[in-house]
């Protein structure tokens, strides 16, 4: 079972001719029972990535679920409940 999957998230700051991309069409899986770790280069999308799958900000465009749940469709307190029931992670 994943408890993260993302299908083509992207990620945009700012809006219209302005808008800034700072994660382009990302496919991540995790599976329960997996550690994973990122890495990359400073402004990368490193922190953005995890704060999305924190559910601490919202994906601008493709899929993202945790524990199955697309969290693109719950409200504040949904994702409230979500962080502290299913998620731990150390930025």
């Amino acid at each position: 079972m994943s408890v993260v999957s993302a299908k083509a998230i992207t990620k945009n700051y700012g809006k219209g001719q302005v808008a800034v991309p700072a994660l382009r069409g990302i496919n991540l899986t995790i599976k329960k029972g997996e550690f994973t770790s990122l890495a990359g280069p400073s402004g990368s999308g490193k922190t953005t990535l995890l704060n999305l799958i924190g559910c601490l900000d919202r994906i601008s465009d493709g899929k993202l679920q945790i524990s199955g749940k697309d969290v693109s469709t719950l409200n504040a307190l949904e994702l409230a409940r979500l962080r502290r029931e299913k998620i731990g992670f150390i930025f």
